[in-house]
């Protein structure tokens, strides 16, 4: 190894240690130089461990080290430092690289181009020997990508003949949901069976991989579940509380609507609402509880 090349190692192994910007800097500005003072923000990325170098190019990336739910979003910081003796003569072309069906955005500043596997924005020429140009893309998983999963994904960087690579992997978390359920209004006469019908849905931000989700139902007042209810869904021994189980992925593509035999006390009042009716939902990847909306029925004569 020639002197010459010894010191240009020793010159990028320094100055992409002080290139690492915390994550909320990237929004703010378009160009930082390198500041001994910046310092990454260990509660969101870690240090840029993927390093691309081209002949005058270098590529650093900071993503962060924990998993990622599907269906969130992060924020990937993609740094390009000219390490050249003069300042870059055409234009730098960043193309973030990634899967189906992850999507990009950005701040309003920076445009970003649709690419077969990503997006791509430029970078115009005159970066200064020595300077460092960064940029924050937001990185929005699928909501359907495979949980528990490793994706390797790249960001490149190209001026004239010169082109850096670097890599980073996108590391996929347990799915994160949030059940919901609404009753929709009914009316029925005295000593009627009436047939309530239910709407249980996944608010995301995750579709729902293994479930079960469990939805329970409470009657409202003067009222009880009658049977047969839905193969999924089965009364207690008073039939005042039902309770329906979805194993497997019942709500990944859309709602379900389940049809909820209720039945009206035959001394039920024409003209009055029976009231208290109750929905709640749980599921292993909602972090809490689903507390809807009351439900009654208007008794008709």
């Amino acid at each position: 190894m020639t002197l010459l090349h010894s010191a240009r190692r020793g010159l990028l192994a320094a100055v992409l240690t002080l290139a690492v910007l915390p994550a909320a800097s990237f929004a703010q500005a378009r160009t930082h130089r390198t500041d001994p003072a910046h310092r990454t923000d260990p509660a969101h990325c870690t240090a840029p461990t993927h390093v691309g170098d081209g002949r005058a190019l270098s590529l650093a990336l900071d993503w962060p080290g924990a998993a990622v739910p599907p269906g969130t979003a992060q924020a990937l910081g993609v740094h390009v430092t000219n390490f050249g003796s003069t300042p870059t003569t055409a234009p730098t072309t960043v193309v973030v690289h990634g899967f189906v069906p992850n999507t990009y955005s950005a701040d309003p500043g920076l445009t970003l181009t649709p690419v077969p596997d990503g997006v791509s924005f430029t970078l115009g020429a005159g970066v200064s020997p020595g300077e460092t140009v960064s940029h924050t893309v937001t990185v929005k998983l699928g909501a359907s990508v495979p949980p528990h999963a490793t994706e390797r994904c790249a960001v490149t960087a190209t001026s004239g003949n010169d082109r850096a690579t670097a890599a980073y992997d996108v590391v996929t978390g347990a799915p994160v949901v949030h059940v919901v359920a609404t009753v929709l209004p009914a009316r029925g006469k005295p000593g009627e069976t009436v047939r309530l019908l239910a709407v249980l849905g996944n608010a995301g931000p995750s579709n729902e991989y293994t479930g079960p989700a469990v939805f329970t139902f409470r009657a409202p007042a003067r009222s009880h579940w009658a049977s047969p209810s839905g193969y999924r869904c089965a009364p207690d021994a008073a039939r005042l509380v039902l309770t329906c189980r979805y194993p497997g992925a019942p709500l990944t593509w859309r709602d379900e609507v389940e049809e909820l035999p209720l039945t009206l006390s035959a001394t039920a009042t024409p003209g009055t609402s029976l009231r208290g009716g109750t929905v709640s939902a749980t599921d292993p990847f909602d972090p809490v509880t689903f507390h809807g909306a009351a439900f009654g029925v208007d008794v008709t004569s």
